[in-house]
């Protein structure tokens, strides 16, 4: 039973951290701040509880290499 507490204590207080975080980063996307890099470290951080955060932490990181390489040919063309 205590055990059982103790792990879902940990998982509200990942949770709470993680989802702070990424709130914190998409506010920066609007505002001066490093947006996307917090907001990866906030999936990641909520990633070591929840298996939903590390498959949309995978997708984001997954997009934004295909956007850098996108970005990489187009000014390699010019």
């Amino acid at each position: 039973m205590v055990t059982f507490i103790i792990k879902n204590f940990w998982k509200t207080i990942i949770f709470i951290v993680g989802l702070i975080i990424t709130i914190l980063g998409i506010i920066m996307l609007f505002t001066p701040g490093q947006g996307i890099l917090t907001i990866i470290f906030g999936l990641g951080i909520l990633a070591t509880e929840f298996i939903w955060a590390k498959h949309l932490n995978q997708k984001l990181k997954e997009y934004l290499k295909k956007k850098g390489k996108d970005i990489q040919s187009h000014f390699k063309k010019n």
